[in-house]
């Protein structure tokens, strides 16, 4: 008796490595309606800020808060729910998180400085809803590029 496989077999089983890394490195990735979250308790707590009123300072920043946590756990969950996943595809959406944030903030910051300086209202609240929509829209790609990156690596 010989272990010899064939190449169908073979290739059915590397198919299904395939499917299963691509299937890990999907609950790896961070979800749009993330993106969405974040992008609306950005501007939530940049228009509290805008009133400059402490109480809904403080009220806005709960929110964000406890917004921002809950978002965290429920994606945690998600991920160690349904797979255990592996450093070298989590190491590449944690970056592109990381890097969609950074220059939502990067950008957004200068932006909401001008508003201010310029006079016009609600600075700080545009400045986040610039940062949302750079959330939005750069989100889900960097997700689909570190996705693809996290696969070639596994």
């Amino acid at each position: 008796m010989t272990d010899y496989t064939g190449p169908v077999e073979a290739q059915r089983a590397l198919t299904e490595i395939n499917s299963r890394q691509d299937q890990v490195a999907r609950l790896a990735a961070v979800p749009t309606w993330l993106w969405w979250a974040m992008g609306g308790l950005t501007v939530l707590i940049n228009a509290g800020m805008d009133t400059e009123d402490p109480f809904t300072i403080a009220l806005a920043s709960t929110v964000y808060a406890v917004g921002v946590g809950t978002v965290a756990v429920l994606v945690g969950r998600r991920v160690s729910r349904r797979a255990k996943v592996r450093s070298s595809i989590v190491a590449p959406v944690t970056l592109a998180f990381l890097g969609v944030t950074a220059l939502a903030i990067g950008l957004s910051l200068p932006v909401t400085f001008a508003l201010d300086e310029a006079g016009i209202p609600l600075p700080a609240t545009l400045g986040g809803l610039f940062a949302a929509v750079i959330m939005c829209v750069a989100g889900p790609p960097a997700m689909r590029l570190a996705r693809r990156r996290g696969r070639s690596r596994a």
